[in-house]
């Protein structure tokens, strides 16, 4: 699914103020990185601040501004207020400029965002990679 061969880490991270396992597969190519990232949040409650929290970090990780948030569909997700597609416009930590195309989602209570970030991505390859998600089995 990834455009390149992805590197797996998993590290406990505070997510909407609760510590969690996160997974990130991750890898770079011709300068952008594409990312899945997935965490179990154990409780339904948990899901929507999860969410919103996955798309704040993304946001304050680039120093950036949200330039549009849109619902997204991703086929067998499971429905939720807070699923979206965003774009950020920002700046990486070495100052230079980027951006970062990303949809949270979730299945259960399962959470999961899906990232190309990079300078200069195509937007047609980012909403193909994007478009091909699937939650669940």
């Amino acid at each position: 699914m990834l455009p390149c061969k992805p590197n797996v880490s998993t590290r406990t991270v505070a997510l909407a103020g609760q510590p969690v396992r996160l997974s990130l597969l991750a890898c770079k190519a011709e300068d952008v990185t594409w990312a899945l990232a997935a965490a179990d949040v154990a409780e339904p409650a948990r899901v929507g601040p999860a969410l919103l929290a996955l798309r704040e970090s993304t946001r304050a990780n680039l120093q950036g501004q949200v330039i549009e948030a849109v619902p997204a569909a991703v086929r067998g997700a499971t429905p939720h207020a807070a699923q979206a597609r965003v774009l950020v416009r920002g700046r990486k930590q070495d100052g230079t400029a980027a951006s970062a195309l990303f949809v949270v989602f979730s299945h259960g209570t399962q959470v999961f965002q899906a990232t190309v970030l990079g300078g200069r991505w195509s937007e047609s390859t980012a909403t193909t990679f994007l478009d091909s998600l699937r939650a669940g089995p």
